[in-house]
Order: structure tokens, then C-alpha cells, then sequence
């Protein structure tokens, strides 16, 4: 009886839970939650992910262009060998003229040429999409060597945007 008499009166003055806190403007702190975030935690995640793309973009971007020039000097070696068995068949080194073209191309004068020597065009251009070049005579004496002017195209330069020049 007790039980039954605390619930009616319970059930006319309701339990408490169905009426607005006037302090957040009507919505209780369960329901806020439900909602989503705060925009002050939206923006401390966004800050936090920024300034984890800060740190770790350079570092990446760094490993890109070091591999690039791995890549390049790994595709001069593969030049130079293709000028090497040019050269044992024509009995020479091919002319600055005739440049690494001579490589998939015989040139007018060059008796003995076997090729092409490459697959193909593409193995002529670096990482940075421009051509190798045939320097001769190579530096230090040597009979000739491959140069790729960098990541900025330009004679020179520092770090990656130096020149390569395998021989």
C-alpha cells in the first residue's frame, strides 16, 4: 500500500528527470554528450593532428627526395653500362652530339651498332621527369659520364637539387 501511494505520488510530481535544468538552457549533460563534442574539443583534436602533420611532412617529403636520388644514380649506372656496350661495339664512346639517343638510334657513323641498348625512351629521363646527359670527356679523366641536373633542373646547386654526375 505504502509502495503504491509512493508512486502515484511520484508519478503527479514527476520524478525529476523530465524537467530542464535552467542553468545549460534546458538540455541535462546527458543529453549534451549524446549530441557530440564541444567545439573547444573539435578544435584541440585539429590542433593536435596539425601539428602532427607539421612534424611528420617534412620528414617524408625528405625521404622522397633522397630516394629520388638514389633512383637517379641507380638509373646512371644502368646508362653507363648501355654506353659501355655501345662502345664495345662500335669501338667508341658515342660523340657529346650524338648524346644518350644513340643509345635506341643508330648514329650515321657507327659501323658495328647492335642496338637499341635500352628498352626504351623512359630509361633516358631521371626521377624528376628531364633528360640524362652524356658528358665527354667524364671529369677526372674519365672517358665519359652521365649527369642529371637535380631536382631543379638547374647546373649546380645544393643537396637535392644538386647535380648528379656518375662516371
Amino acid at each position: 500500500m505504502l509502495v503504491a501511494g509512493l508512486l502515484e505520488v511520484e508519478m503527479a510530481i514527476g520524478s525529476g528527470n523530465d524537467r530542464p535544468d535552467k542553468l545549460d538552457g534546458g538540455l541535462s549533460a546527458r543529453r549534451r554528450r549524446q549530441n557530440g563534442y564541444t567545439f573547444a574539443e573539435l578544435l584541440a583534436v585539429l590542433l593536435i593532428l596539425g601539428l602532427i602533420a607539421a612534424i611528420v611532412t617534412p620528414q617524408i617529403l625528405g625521404q622522397m627526395e633522397r630516394a629520388k636520388v638514389r633512383a637517379a644514380k641507380l638509373q646512371a649506372d644502368g646508362l653507363i653500362t648501355a654506353v659501355e656496350s655501345m662502345a664495345a661495339d662500335i669501338g667508341r664512346v658515342p660523340t657529346q652530339a650524338e648524346g644518350l639517343g644513340s643509345l635506341l638510334v643508330a648514329p650515321n657513323a657507327a659501323p658495328g651498332w647492335q642496338g637499341p641498348y635500352l628498352r626504351d625512351e623512359k630509361r633516358l629521363t631521371d626521377p624528376w621527369g628531364r633528360s640524362f646527359t652524356l658528358v665527354v670527356p667524364g671529369p677526372a679523366g674519365s672517358e665519359f659520364a652521365i649527369q642529371s641536373l637535380g631536382s631543379d633542373g638547374k647546373t649546380g646547386g645544393t643537396r637535392g637539387a644538386s647535380d648528379i654526375l656518375v662516371h
